[in-house]
């Protein structure tokens, strides 16, 4: 397999000093941005529907079901289930209608209170990035940016070797509510040196779980494999090791894209390819 430039592009990212910094920034981030959108538990709660909304994002403002559906890469969502997210997008009124036309051909477009959730949670994104890129950098809260990361991000997905799916197992725990939040909290206090301590009484609390819920997270997380401790819970080495590279991806993304490079990187691997 060949490497292209995006992975080696995380791979230097992960060997970066600054790397566990910018790991902890970016997971703190997206459970700050979790804790405080209880609407994004649900809109973003696994990998399709996450996928699905940087996809929408975009291609903003002319969104189809058969458009996304065409940018899910096999293997991460079916078509049905893609057609679902986007409808529970449209339900929660994150989505609006621009035109008609059937199920999968009406063109959509986000309102104004989705694109401004959307924008918060892609900057938990982009806030990581900052923390690697050398020179002046973009706001990280300028909506063109947001396009780009997406634009990125659909790209990245497409790049061989590159894949950001974390595995069907772990995929199983990020698909209950909560579950994907409880391993990017531990991954954060990994990252930042905080392993002991964990509450689960203070997670259900955070992101308005019950306790019976928390503990089935971590029972489900426990026989995955992902996490272990009979004093605590914590990530086991295989979690730590997977979900590191997952860091290391998405902040190759967001270092790209604050760097404007990305567009060049993905054309030079292309040529190397070729070539």
């Amino acid at each position: 397999m060949v490497v292209t430039d995006f992975v080696a592009l995380a791979r230097r990212i992960g060997d970066d000093p600054r790397f566990p910094r910018a790991a902890a920034r970016l997971c703190g981030d997206l459970v700050d941005f979790y804790a405080g959108e209880p609407l994004a538990m649900r809109l973003l709660g696994d990998q399709g529907q996450m996928r699905v909304a940087a996809i929408c994002v975009y291609l903003n403002p002319r969104i189809t079901v058969t458009a996304v559906q065409r940018l899910v890469p096999a293997g991460i969502a079916s078509a049905n289930r893609v057609a679902a997210a986007v409808a529970l997008l449209r339900g929660q009124q994150v989505l609006l209608p621009v035109a008609g036309g059937d199920r999968r051909t009406q063109v959509l477009r986000l309102s104004a209170e989705g694109e401004a959730m959307l924008g918060r949670w892609l900057g938990a994104f982009l806030a990581g990035g900052l923390c690697l890129v050398e020179g002046p950098v973009p706001d990280p809260a300028d909506r063109a940016l947001h396009a780009g990361w997406c634009g990125a991000f659909v790209r990245a997905t497409q790049v061989p070797g590159a894949s950001l799916k974390s595995g069907p197992e772990m995929e199983r725990s990020q698909s209950r509510r909560g579950g994907g939040l409880l391993l990017v909290e531990l991954l954060r206090r990994v990252m930042a040196g905080e392993e002991a301590g964990f509450s689960r009484k203070g997670f259900a609390e955070r992101f308005g779980l019950s306790r019976s819920q928390v503990i089935a997270l971590v029972e489900e997380a426990e026989a995955q494999g992902w996490v272990e401790g009979r004093d605590g819970v914590r990530l086991t080495d295989v979690a730590r090791a997977k979900g590191q590279e997952w860091l290391m991806r998405f902040l190759a993304i967001s270092v790209a894209t604050l760097e404007g490079r990305f567009e060049a990187l993905v054309a030079r691997s292309r040529a190397q390819r070729v070539g």
